[in-house]
C-alpha cells in the first residue's frame, strides 16, 4: 500500500450524517422473489442514511470538492432513469453534482418494488408508483441534512472476519447447479470498516473537544434473504440489526455497504424473526472488534472517478441467430409461462432483452447496456461501487488488485446490470447465470480491469 498522506497541508477531512425512513405503506409490493404478492406488515423500518464528505481548507483548494454516500435499505436501483431522478433532486436540495452521488442498496429481500416496471411480474402497480415518487424528497432532504452537519474528522479503517454467509452454488448429482450451500465454495468472509471520528482540533490547530466517532462504514458480502420468501414483511433484514447494535456501542450512525454478494447467502434461511438479529449480531460483534483495534489513516486527499461503460449483451451475435433465441423463448412463454408464474415472469425478461438484441443487430448497431463504475478514494482508503450483483471472486480481484490494501467493494450502487458471474460459471450454469444474466463471460473480467485502472488513477494523483 502506497501511503501519500494529506495533498495540502492544513487540508482536513469533513464528515455529516443523517437517516431517514423510507419506510412503504403495507400493501406495496415486494421485492426479492417472485410472486410473493403486496407487504403485509411493517416488522422493522427502512431507512436512507447519509454521509457527505468534503476537504476543508489549503490555500490552494478551491473546487466542490463534496461527495454523498446514501445507503439505501433498498433492494436496488433497476432503472437508470431512476437513478437520474433521485440524483436530480439531491443536486436541487445541495449542488452536489450526479457523479459524486453514490446510491448504494442493501439489497435487502424484504423492501418495495422501486423500479418502473423493472422488478416485478405484471407490471406497475399504484402503490409502487407512489412509494417512488417519494423517494426522491426523502433521499434529497437526508443527504442535504448530512451536508449541513459536517466537520472536520480524522479516519480509522480496521478489518475482521464473519461467517453468516456461505457460498450458495451447490453442486448436485448429475452435474448441475443449485441454489443452496456449498460450503466448499468460494467465499469473502472480511469485514472492513471505515470510521469517521470528531477532529480533535480544526484545520487551525484550535481544541474542539473530546473526539467522538460520527459514522461507521461496514462493508460485508452477504444476501440479506435471511427471511426465505414466505415471509411478507417489511425489514431490512440483518444490516438493520448490525447498524442498531454498533450505533449502541461504538457511538454515531452507522452505514451498511453491500459487497461482492452475487453468490452469498445466510448459511441458515428460515421465517425465523430470530435469524436476522443473530446474524445482525454476530456482524456487528466483528466491526465492533475491528473498530477497537482500528488503524489511523490519511484521510485526504478527497477524490472520485466514474467511467461510463458499454458492455457487450448477452445473445446472439447475428440477426439469425437473435431471431431464433427469440422465437425459442417465445415458444417457451407459450409452453409453461402461464402454469409457472416465476418461471413466466424471467422468460418475460428474458424476451424483453431478447427483443432488444434483436432490435440492435437488425440496426447495425452492436447490443450493448451501459453501466456506471465508479471509486471513491479518502486519504489512503477507497471504496469502489459497482452497478451489479458480482460474484465473491470478482470482489476479492478488485481488492487484490487496488493500490490501497483499504479498499471497500460495494455493489447493487446506481443501477443493475443484474448478476455478473466469474468466466468459469457460465460453463457450470444456474440461476444466476441462465436466468438472471444479460451480459457474457467477459464481463467480469472487465468490470474487475476497469474499475482497478479508476483505482490506481486517483492513487496516482498523489
Amino acid at each position: 500500500m502506497r501511503r501519500v498522506g494529506d495533498r495540502r497541508a492544513g487540508t482536513t477531512l469533513t464528515a455529516g450524517v443523517a437517516r431517514a425512513a423510507i419506510t412503504p405503506a403495507r400493501g406495496v409490493p415486494m421485492s426479492g422473489f417472485v410472486g410473493r404478492g403486496p407487504a403485509l406488515d411493517i416488522h422493522d423500518d427502512l431507512f436512507a442514511t447519509a454521509l457527505v464528505l468534503a476537504e476543508r481548507g489549503g490555500q490552494d483548494l478551491e473546487a466542490d470538492t463534496r461527495v454523498a454516500i446514501v445507503a439505501l435499505d433498498l433492494i436496488g436501483m433497476y432503472s437508470d432513469e431512476l437513478v437520474a431522478t433521485l440524483k436530480a433532486a439531491v443536486r436541487r436540495a445541495t449542488g452536489i453534482p450526479p457523479e459524486r452521488v453514490f446510491l448504494a442498496c442493501s439489497h435487502t429481500h424484504y423492501g418495495p418494488v422501486v423500479a418502473e416496471n423493472g422488478d416485478m411480474p405484471g407490471g406497475e402497480t399504484s402503490e409502487a408508483a407512489e412509494y417512488r415518487a417519494r423517494l426522491p424528497t426523502w433521499i434529497a432532504r437526508c443527504v442535504a441534512e448530512a451536508d449541513s452537519r459536517r466537520e472536520p474528522v480524522t479516519l480509522f479503517a480496521g478489518r475482521g472476519a464473519c461467517r453468516v454467509g456461505v457460498n450458495r452454488r451447490e453442486p448436485q448429482p448429475d452435474g448441475t447447479i443449485a441454489l443452496g450451500r456449498n460450503p466448499d465454495g468460494p467465499l469473502d468472509p472480511e469485514v472492513q470498516i471505515l470510521r469517521f471520528d470528531r477532529a480533535a482540533t480544526d484545520a487551525a490547530g484550535d481544541s474542539r473537544g473530546d473526539p467522538a466517532t460520527v459514522a461507521t462504514i461496514v462493508s460485508f458480502a452477504c444476501h440479506p434473504s435471511s427471511l426465505e420468501a414466505s415471509v411478507r414483511s417489511i425489514s431490512a433484514d440483518f444490516p438493520g440489526a448490525m447498524r442498531a447494535r454498533v450505533e449502541q456501542v461504538v457511538g454515531g450512525t452507522a452505514l451498511f455497504l453491500q459487497g461482492a454478494a452475487g453468490d452469498i447467502d445466510p448459511k441458515t434461511r428460515a421465517p425465523d424473526w430470530s435469524l436476522p438479529e443473530s446474524f445482525g449480531l454476530s456482524l456487528a460483534t466483528e466491526a465492533i472488534r475491528a473498530s477497537s483495534a482500528a488503524q489511523h489513516l490519511a484521510a485526504t486527499p478527497l477524490t472520485s472517478e466514474r467511467r461510463r461503460l458499454a458492455i457487450p449483451r448477452r445473445g446472439a451475435d447475428s440477426v439469425s441467430g437473435a431471431r431464433s433465441e427469440l422465437e425459442g423463448l417465445l415458444a417457451d412463454m407459450a409452453a409453461r409461462g402461464s402454469a409457472d408464474p416465476d418461471a413466466g415472469w424471467w422468460l418475460e425478461l428474458k424476451i424483453k432483452e431478447a427483443r432488444e438484441v434483436l432490435a440492435a443487430l437488425e440496426s447495425g448497431r452492436r447490443p450493448t447496456i451501459e453501466a456506471d463504475i465508479s471509486v471513491l478514494r479518502i486519504g489512503d482508503a477507497a471504496l469502489s461501487f459497482a452497478p451489479a450483483e458480482l460474484f465473491t471472486e470478482l470482489g476479492r480481484a478488485i481488492k487484490i488488485g487496488s493500490p490501497s490494501v483499504w479498499t471497500g467493494v460495494v455493489g447493487y450502487t446506481d443501477g443493475a446490470l443484474w448478476y455478473v458471474p466469474t468466466r468459469a460459471a457460465y460453463d457450470e450454469g444456474g440461476y444466476e447465470v441462465n436466468d438472471a444474466c444479460r451480459v457474457p463471460p467477459e464481463a467480469g473480467e472487465l468490470l474487475v480491469e476497469r474499475t482497478v485502472a479508476l483505482l490506481e488513477q486517483v492513487f496516482a494523483r498523489g
